[in-house]
Parts: C-alpha cells; sequence; structure tokens
C-alpha cells in the first residue's frame, strides 16, 4: 500500500463522512509521498495539487452503481482521470483484473474515440490492480481505496514510468 501507517484511521474518517479526514488526508500525504522521479523536494505545487485532487475526490458523491450503469451504456458525462480510475477499481473488484482489462478496453475504446490511448489506459489498470493486491484493500469503498492510495490522485504518475516521447511516439 501507498500508505504504511495512517491509512486505517483516515479511510475510517473518511468513511464516517467526517470533516477531520481533510487534515488526515494532508498528513498521510506529506508521510507517504517521497518526490517522484523528476520531482524535486522543492516541487510543493505537484503535492499541493494532488492534496487538492484528492479532496475534491473525497468530498463529491459517487454513486457507484450508476457510475457502472453509465460506463456500460458508454454515456459517462465526464471522462477524465477520476473517473478512469474509478471505473478500473469499479470493474476489477466487480470482474478481477483479467475480465476488467476486457471490459475496460472496450469501454474505453468507444467512449474516448480518437482520444483513446491504449498506454496510459493499461499503465492505469494495472497501478489501480496493483494498489488492491497491494493493501488487499478491494473490499473498501473507492474513497477509502484513494486515501489508502492517495499517489492514485497525480495523473502525472505515468511520467515516473515512461518519457512524454515514449507515450505519445506513434511507431506508424
Amino acid at each position: 500500500s501507498v500508505v504504511a501507517k495512517g491509512g486505517n484511521a483516515v479511510a475510517t474518517a473518511v468513511a464516517a463522512g467526517t470533516s477531520a479526514a481533510a487534515a488526515d488526508v494532508r498528513a498521510v500525504l506529506r508521510d507517504t509521498s517521497a518526490p517522484h522521479k523528476g520531482h524535486d523536494d522543492a516541487s510543493g505545487a505537484v503535492q499541493e495539487g494532488m492534496e487538492a485532487s484528492l479532496l475534491q475526490w473525497l468530498e463529491e458523491e459517487m454513486d457507484e452503481a450508476q457510475i457502472l450503469q453509465n460506463f456500460a451504456a458508454r454515456e459517462l458525462s465526464t471522462c477524465g482521470h477520476k473517473e478512469r480510475i474509478q471505473i478500473s477499481w469499479l470493474l476489477i473488484r466487480e470482474h478481477g483484473r483479467k475480465e476488467a482489462i476486457r471490459l475496460l478496453f472496450e469501454g474505453f475504446r468507444t467512449i474516448l474515440a480518437a482520444n483513446f490511448h491504449e498506454t496510459t489506459l493499461y499503465f492505469w489498470i494495472h497501478m489501480v490492480h496493483y494498489a488492491m493486491e497491494a493493501a488487499a484493500n478491494s473490499a473498501f469503498d473507492f474513497k477509502s481505496f484513494l486515501v489508502l492510495n492517495p499517489v492514485l490522485v497525480n495523473s502525472n504518475l505515468l511520467l515516473d514510468y515512461y518519457t512524454q516521447e515514449a507515450i505519445w511516439h506513434d511507431p506508424a
């Protein structure tokens, strides 16, 4: 798990809907976020951006059944980083990794059309699966999962593993 200590208390606070969760989230992010490749210690902007995104995601109402229904109908009103992480988590939890990959590729290939990018989707599916397996926390709700794995909020995490050139290079 990305969060070694404090995660259970934060997850409990988030699940209970307490306002103290925001302070706990900030503390967990500070304790668990080592500088990533390409980001130096002085880059507080990355940390602040992750913190703000995580808090925003935690405050949003999430109807998991409706999200899955909209995805299956290919009718997502928004299809950003959060939706990709959440739908990946939901489908892996419900169907297992192998079937989730198939469903995610079919769905996002249709929804995103020309904006579909196989490498980035594959990366995020595996990051979500790894986080679920590492913490054995797939039974929690999505908000608790985020608190235990806050680095997944950082859409630039991909750049810790790939260069921009490698991601966007078209070999054809």
